[in-house]
């Protein structure tokens, strides 16, 4: 569910839908309950989609997402 949200906020940024082709990377360092409130950084680069998410200044979950973009 988590790393929906991040993809979810990723094409709410970009305006458009992203097509993930594989996960080559994510770790999971800590749980993030709902009501807990997190800040979610995104960097796009060229086919790559990196994200870190963050509690309270201490690691949540990191990763990347190989994407391409769709119409």
């Amino acid at each position: 569910v988590l790393l929906q949200c991040v993809l979810d906020e990723a094409e709410r940024w970009l305006g458009k839908t992203l097509a993930v082709r594989a996960l080559p990377q994510a770790k999971f360092s800590a749980p993030l309950l709902p009501e807990q409130d997190d800040e979610l950084e995104l960097r796009l680069t060229k086919g790559e989609l990196r994200f870190s998410l963050t509690r309270n200044a201490q690691l949540v979950t990191q990763g990347l997402f190989a994407t391409g973009s769709t119409s």
